[in-house]
C-alpha cells in the first residue's frame, strides 16, 4: 500500500508541475513556418492542335490573353519539342523528365512498361509536397492490374480508356483507389480537380497538381 501510495503522490506532483508550466506561458504556440517553395498545377490538354495557341480568333481566349501579357509572369516556349510525339510516350516523359528509350513507353501501348516508383509525384510527395493527378493518366490505365493508385499520389482520380462510348460521359474512374463512373456532367472532372486544388493549397506545404483534359482522336488509347 505505501508503494501505490508513493507511485500516485509522484504522478500527482507530475501533473501538477506540467500544470504550473503551462500557467507560467499562457497562449504561447509555436509560430508558423509557411512553405517557400512554390505550388505547382499542371493543366494538360489532349489531342490539341499546335495552331490553336496563338490563333485568330482565340481557340482559348482566357490563356492566350495570359500568354499575352507581359505582366503576367507566363513563360512562352516557341522552341520546345517532343522526341516522341504520341500521347503515351509524351505523358511518360512528362511525368519523368526522361526519354521514351529511357521511359520504356515509345508507343501508346506501352504504358505498363513506366517504372512508377521513379515520376515526378513520387520525388515531390517525398519533399514534402501534397500530389495529385485529375484526369487521363496514362494509355491504356489500369493496364489490366485492376484499380489501383500509382506511388507517389495523394489524390488520384485516373480516367480508364477503352472505349469510344464512354470517352466524355460514363466512363470509368479509380478514385483513391476505389472503382466508380464518372462523367455525367460536363464539369465533373473539372470541378472535382478544382475542389481539390483548392482545398490542399497551404501556405504551410507545397502542392503539385496535375489536371488532365480528354480527347478522343480515332480508337480509344
Amino acid at each position: 500500500m505505501a508503494t501505490s501510495l508513493r507511485r500516485t503522490s509522484g504522478g500527482l506532483a507530475a501533473a501538477l508541475l506540467v500544470l504550473a508550466a503551462a500557467a507560467a506561458f499562457p497562449g504561447r504556440v509555436p509560430p508558423r513556418v509557411d512553405d517557400p517553395r512554390p505550388n505547382v498545377i499542371i493543366i494538360l490538354t489532349d489531342d490539341q492542335s499546335i495552331d490553336t495557341l496563338p490563333s485568330d480568333p482565340p481557340a482559348m481566349p482566357w490563356l492566350q490573353a495570359r500568354i499575352a501579357d507581359p505582366q503576367d509572369h507566363w513563360t512562352w516556349f516557341p522552341n520546345a519539342f517532343v522526341n516522341t510525339p504520341l500521347c503515351c510516350p509524351s505523358r511518360a516523359t512528362l511525368l519523368t523528365g526522361l526519354y521514351s528509350h529511357h521511359t520504356g513507353v515509345q508507343d501508346n501501348d506501352d504504358g505498363h512498361l513506366l517504372d512508377e516508383r521513379a515520376t515526378l509525384a513520387v520525388r515531390l510527395h517525398d519533399a514534402g509536397y501534397r500530389t495529385g493527378l485529375i484526369g487521363k493518366y496514362l494509355n491504356l490505365y489500369p493496364f489490366g492490374r485492376g484499380p489501383y493508385m500509382p506511388p507517389g499520389w495523394d489524390r488520384w482520380v485516373g480516367k480508364g480508356n477503352r472505349s469510344a462510348a464512354t470517352v466524355y460521359y460514363g466512363y470509368p474512374l479509380v478514385d483513391q483507389g476505389v472503382p466508380v463512373t464518372g462523367g455525367f456532367a460536363p464539369a465533373d472532372f473539372e470541378r472535382a480537380g478544382a475542389t481539390w486544388w483548392l482545398e490542399s493549397v497551404s501556405p504551410m506545404r507545397g502542392s503539385f497538381a496535375d489536371l488532365r483534359a480528354i480527347a478522343e482522336a480515332g480508337p480509344p488509347r
